[in-house]
């Protein structure tokens, strides 16, 4: 799919610092990722990676990396994850979140690396998504999620989407949030990000 690349939307870039004091960095992703996020899908679990992608392993294709990173941050917006590797030299990606908004629908995608789940990386992502939904005129923020997502699900829940099963195929839920009925994400963050601004 081609788009028209629009102005880096700075708008979504917020850091914080986690309990254990690594400091992440919320931002839109880049073209030039393209080698920090194979490395953080080669790096899923079998598990992670089929529930995001419905694959289990393998190597990244260049045609999925292209899509991945090269989006035009109105239609499709993709925010990532980023601590510092473990020499301190680079970056590392830890999470991605995104939506594709198509006639006021915006279809999301998350996941976090296994090393990061549990930790409130995904529910401050999934927050700043929604927002993110939310300013480009989304009037539902919508995803299909494999029904042993628990994780995935809960969060969902708990940011007010409503959760359904898919008449034939009991592998997969929808989960959609109407943004009309609310003024702000339901999702809270957790007490540790609470206090942080952004």
């Amino acid at each position: 799919m081609l788009y028209t690349i629009h102005r880096y939307p700075a708008q979504w870039i917020d850091r914080w610092t986690m309990p254990g004091g690594t400091i992440a960095t919320v931002r839109p992703i880049l073209p030039q990722d393209a080698p920090l996020a194979a490395a953080l899908v080669e790096g899923l679990s079998s598990e992670s990676r089929y529930a995001r992608f419905l694959v289990g392993g393998g190597r990244v294709s260049d045609e999925m990396l292209a899509a991945y990173t090269q989006v035009d941050y109105v239609n499709h917006l993709a925010l990532v994850v980023s601590v510092a590797d473990a020499d301190g030299s680079g970056e590392r990606l830890i999470a991605d979140g995104r939506f594709v908004l198509q006639d006021g629908v915006a279809e999301f995608a998350l996941l976090v690396a296994d090393d990061w789940q549990g930790k409130g990386v995904g529910r401050r992502l999934f927050a700043m998504l929604i927002r993110a939904a939310r300013a480009a005129g989304a009037r539902e923020v919508f995803g299909e999620v494999l029904a042993m997502n628990r994780r995935m699900i809960v969060m969902a829940r708990d940011a007010g989407f409503q959760v359904a099963s898919v008449p034939g195929d009991a592998t997969v839920c929808t989960v959609h949030l109407p943004l009309a009925e609310q003024s702000a994400p339901a999702l809270a963050i957790p007490f540790p990000f609470a206090a942080v601004a952004g």
